[in-house]
């Protein structure tokens, strides 16, 4: 039987290992952080720190100390808003992903943005026809860059859509997309189709899903995969944990590819 003592100490090799201000972890942060010690001893230590209220469990695999508090679910935007109502009441199915869920998860949320919808393929027609009859602007993402830039606009109080159709409504609920896949939504309209968020404010918002118990990152890796962007999100995800040895040999193969170009 391991003292109490022991159990004290991988708490507070826990809590200093912890990037600061976060709060919540993973098993595999646990491992990483206690270093050679066997997976069932992992999972020992972390139930006694539970057992002794020095940390607690949210879900399978993620874990809290003490001070966490969960975050709260906040209101979609005035435009995502009527978008739901319109389209619940079309029968088509559809979900609101990026800013709309995640606006909890930044200091300053933009007074307007761009709405991210996914809606069901084969009626992509009609669910564009359902909302520019209620008064919004519906645009395919590889058009985006180009009507932020147009002078119709600058000049139009039209809520804008950015409508990407889909086979598959995994990640979603009710009409709005789970943490995870909004923040994959998001990085990829970010990166992909020039949404107009700047890469420090969305470095930021995965920031606080990390430090508030926001994410899932095994879910968020799962998600990328169907939109191919999972090498990005592997990346960012594993980013602590990439010695600066590989970083290195990566910036010397990358330096030769270019050389070699």
């Amino acid at each position: 039987m391991r003292s109490r003592k022991a159990i004290e100490q991988k708490y507070r090799e826990l809590e200093a290992g912890l990037s600061k201000n976060q709060s919540v972890f993973f098993v595999e942060d646990a491992e990483h952080i206690w270093g050679r010690i066997q997976k069932n001893s992992v999972y020992w230590y972390l139930s006694a720190l539970i057992d002794a209220g020095y940390i607690r469990r949210i879900r399978k695999g993620m874990y809290a100390l003490k001070e966490w508090k969960e975050p709260a679910v906040t209101a979609m935007s005035s435009a995502a808003t009527e978008i739901a109502g319109l389209l619940d009441e079309s029968g088509f199915y559809y979900y609101v992903s990026g800013l709309d869920v995640l606006a909890g998860f930044m200091l300053h949320v933009p007074e307007q943005y761009p709405v991210i919808l996914f809606a069901e393929k084969e009626a992509k027609d009609e669910v564009s026809e359902i909302l520019v009859r209620g008064k919004m602007r519906v645009i395919e993402p590889t058009r985006l860059k180009s009507e932020l830039e147009s002078a119709f606009f600058r000049h139009t109080d039209l809520p804008l859509i950015v409508l990407y159709p889909t086979t598959s409504f995994e990640y979603s609920c009710d009409g709005r997309a789970e943490a995870e896949k909004a923040f994959v939504d998001l990085y990829y309209a970010v990166t992909r189709n020039a949404y107009p968020l700047a890469i420090q404010e969305l470095a930021r918002i995965y920031e606080n899903m990390r430090r508030t118990g926001g994410i899932d990152e095994k879910r968020l890796i799962r998600a990328a995969k169907a939109r191919s962007i999972h090498y990005d999100i592997r990346f960012i995800v594993e980013s602590g944990h990439i010695t600066k040895e590989a970083r290195m040999f990566d910036r010397i193969l990358n330096g030769r590819k270019t050389n070699e170009d």
